[in-house]
């Protein structure tokens, strides 16, 4: 630890690299260490202290996530990745200091900054925050691939299953001019489906033990109404939908090639093959294709 004060950077920086071989997580003393060290002239000093310091703070630090908070600041766009990581890795969920500090990161002029903000709202922002939907609605509309397919999946995971607007946002991509993001698209819907199905599961289990607790046990275990996994019918149907509508987007691409019209505003440089992989990746395979 006393090491962390030398002079010369490079022993500053073996010692941030000797604690994250050796202090346990919750030291105290090492964390404090580390969180004098954010503002070391070196710049890889620093980056070691951030990365290190998410592997020992504990959960909800708030001394040390107002330090991180204070570290966005710094002009170097990936100095900031870094703390935005450790910060996905220390704050609570739902934490607004942080929220907030991670939606300015969001209208950043550097696309990979926009990304990875994309990327940490889906790891702190409460399900269904509306600050946070908000700027992941924004990113879907980003000039960058790669933000927009970053908000895809921080929405497959805070999008609230009934959000109808959501929906919409999120099938506006499956005519994306990148076949990523509408890969991206598909799996996001699949997967807010999936936690709908999986909600709705434990309510009818809550229902039904109720139930059977109120006829004094006489229900069986096996009569229990939960069918509400994944790959139910209900949610086979609707990942069939969501197939349906990527199917309808690649059926103007071969528009395109055959007649040299196009009747929806959707690129024409879809690859060939791209239907069965969006289809594999909804998990539906062969099945789909046959309907």
């Amino acid at each position: 630890v006393a090491r962390l004060e030398d002079p010369h950077a490079f022993v500053g920086l073996a010692a941030v690299r000797g604690l994250a071989r050796i202090a346990k997580p919750g030291d105290k003393r090492a964390t404090a260490a580390l969180t004098a060290r954010l503002d070391d002239a070196d710049a890889n000093v620093k980056h070691g202290a951030v990365g290190v310091l998410a592997d020992l703070a504990p959960r909800g630090d708030q001394r040390v996530l107002s330090m991180l908070l204070a570290c966005l600041r710094e002009a170097s766009a990936n100095f900031r990745l870094t703390v935005l990581d450790s910060l996905c890795r220390i704050a609570d969920r739902g934490d607004d200091r942080v929220c907030t500090a991670v939606r300015a990161c969001a209208v950043d002029a550097r696309p990979l900054v926009r990304g990875w903000a994309a990327q940490a709202l889906g790891e702190i922002a409460r399900e269904g925050d509306e600050h946070a939907m908000a700027s992941l609605f924004t990113l879907l509309e980003d000039s960058d691939s790669q933000a927009r397919t970053r908000a895809l999946m921080s929405l497959a995971k805070i999008a609230v299953p009934d959000d109808a607007a959501a929906a919409c946002a999120i099938k506006q991509r499956l005519k994306d001019s990148d076949p990523r993001v509408r890969d991206e698209a598909i799996r996001t819907l699949t997967s807010i489906d999936e936690r709908a199905q999986v909600g709705a599961g434990v309510g009818k289990a809550a229902s039904a033990g109720e139930a059977a607790a109120d006829q004094g046990g006489s229900a069986s275990s096996s009569s229990a109404p939960c069918r509400g996994r994944p790959g139910g019918r209900e949610g086979r149907a609707r990942r069939r939908s969501h197939v349906a509508a990527a199917a309808a987007c690649v059926a103007d691409a071969a528009a395109v090639e055959a007649d040299g019209r196009c009747r929806r505003p959707l690129g024409s440089d879809l690859p060939s093959g791209y239907c069965n992989s969006s289809l594999r990746s909804a998990g539906l395979g062969a099945e789909a294709t046959s309907r």
